[in-house]
């Protein structure tokens, strides 16, 4: 398991040849993977620290914004993952 974690981490932040890091994809996951529980747990904070009103409207735009992001990520993975794969091999 954790060598198909390390892939997947590896795929999401290389180019196609699987070696060249992309800076781009490298703060895409970075980004993703401290944003999320930081919005959530900010959202949690604001509603019973500062006793603020849970605004859903507001908060299901920006956390589908963030998985929009996810998405276009993961996307691009499975792509770069599909066309890695040889000439004549069975898909």
């Amino acid at each position: 398991m954790w060598a198909a974690f390390k892939k997947l981490l590896k795929d999401c932040m290389t180019e196609q040849d699987g070696r060249t890091f992309c800076p781009f994809r490298i703060a895409g996951s970075g980004l993703t993977m401290t944003g999320i529980p930081t919005f959530i747990g900010l959202s949690i904070w604001s509603v019973v620290k500062d006793g603020q009103h849970f605004n859903a409207t507001d908060f299901s735009i920006a956390f589908g914004g963030m998985m929009t992001g996810i998405s276009v990520l993961a996307g691009t993975v499975a792509f770069k993952t599909r066309s890695e794969t040889p000439p004549g091999a069975q898909q």
